[in-house]
């Protein structure tokens, strides 16, 4: 029934009297629509498909009961609302239409108002019902909406995770990555910028989902190493690079808070794999750690001022360290630290420094999921809040 149509009725009665009465009674306030016989009843319902039956229990033939019956057995009429016909003492059949399903019931001799009433009840609550079915179908449609859109997002990020790290004989990379959503606001890299350096960096964008996934997508960009951001193109030499605090004061200039209503955090190292020298700077995120050849773990990074608030926060600073053969470098967004457990207790720097040096003599692909796994059982397998990254980077020389 459309927004401007009447709402159908089909009266069901095989006294030609009560026909007239009710047709009178129900005037053109509603489509009606009369058989005075079952099968010609159950043929205008199949057909109309009516908002309400008004059905009279003793007809020949087929009686109200046997029709009601035959209602229940086509998909197409089932759900058809009946009102009965009866007589003021047939108690007996009052409750047994009810008890079929009928959704309400008229007494013979009719009373006018109570029946305009109870029509009108039914035919509100019938319309109430069909507006909210409608209303269903429609959040339905948008939730599989919806749904696909975040399941092509998250191919997307899938695409801009590394499915292949650059294959460097003195290098080893091995990462996690698991959003606490169907896509998530973390990325990591680790680029070959020439025949002596890679670039690694690992970013975590304010929020989750769609929004938060947009902007790794748009940082990814920048940061390729076509899209001529990671050399210095003034410097008249397409092998300079370009420092990491440069960098970082650039994709800041490039995704003002102002502009995008995000900020986020971000580590960019350059490191030569030659040498194992590297220089670094942090943006707000958690500290790299490096694992020495004495298992002991050092921190680089201070934090700095987020991504989009540099101006702001402290100044960026550069930093510098070595890599030695055998030893490692771990990035690692917040979400593993603050991973929590049932009690609310999360996991923190300090035990999962811990766990990386448990690891030390484990392959480094092994290390990294014996740190995953170590997250988990510490947290009981509870449902993660962030973004789980972790990459892992040793120098083989």
């Amino acid at each position: 029934m459309t927004d401007n149509a009447k709402p159908k009725i089909l009266v069901v009665d095989d006294n030609p009297i009560n026909l007239k009465i009710l047709i009178n009674l129900l005037g053109n306030r509603y489509e009606t629509f009369l058989a005075e016989n079952g099968a010609a009843g159950f043929a205008i319902a199949v057909r109309e498909q009516p908002d309400l039956i008004i059905l009279d229990i003793h007809m020949p033939e087929m009686n109200g009961f046997e029709f009601f019956s035959l209602l229940k057995t086509n998909e197409m009429t089932r759900s058809l609302p009946v009102i009965f016909l009866t007589a003021d003492t047939e108690n007996a059949a009052k409750i047994k239409g009810l008890e079929l399903g009928a959704v309400d019931y008229i007494t013979k001799p009719f009373n006018r108002q109570e029946i305009l009433a109870r029509i009108r009840n039914q035919i509100e609550l019938i319309l109430a019902t069909k507006s909210l079915l409608a209303a269903n179908l429609e959040l339905h449609k948008q939730k599989t909406l919806l749904k696909n859109d975040l399941q092509a997002a998250a191919e997307i990020q899938k695409v801009l995770l590394p499915n292949r790290l650059p294959d460097i004989p003195t290098l080893n990379f091995s990462w996690f990555f698991e959003p606490c959503q169907r896509v998530g606001g973390d990325i990591f890299n680790v680029i070959k910028l020439d025949e002596n350096h890679v670039g690694i960096y690992i970013i975590d964008v304010c929020g989750h989902g769609v929004p938060a996934a947009m902007i790794t997508s748009l940082v990814f960009q920048y940061l390729s190493p076509s899209g001529g951001n990671v050399r210095d193109k003034k410097s008249g030499s397409s092998d300079r690079l370009i420092s990491p605090a440069k960098l970082i004061k650039g994709i800041d200039r490039e995704f003002p808070f102002e502009r995008f209503n995000r900020y986020f955090t971000m580590i960019y190292m350059i490191l030569n794999f030659n040498t194992g020298h590297f220089t670094y700077c942090c943006a707000g995120p958690p500290p790299i750690f490096k694992l020495n050849a004495a298992n002991d773990v050092e921190l680089y990074g201070k934090g700095g001022a987020f991504i989009g608030m540099c101006d702001m926060g402290p100044r960026l600073e550069q930093g510098q360290g070595q890599l030695l053969s055998g030893e490692r470098l771990f990035f690692y967004t917040d979400g593993i630290v603050e991973h929590e457990n049932r009690v609310d207790q999360p996991f923190g720097q300090k035990r999962l420094i811990e766990v990386i040096q448990s690891t030390q003599a484990a392959p480094l692909e092994q290390a990294v999921k014996g740190v995953i796994q170590k997250v988990r059982t510490f947290a009981d397998n509870k449902t993660p809040i962030d973004d789980f990254s972790l990459l892992g980077v040793e120098l083989l020389l």
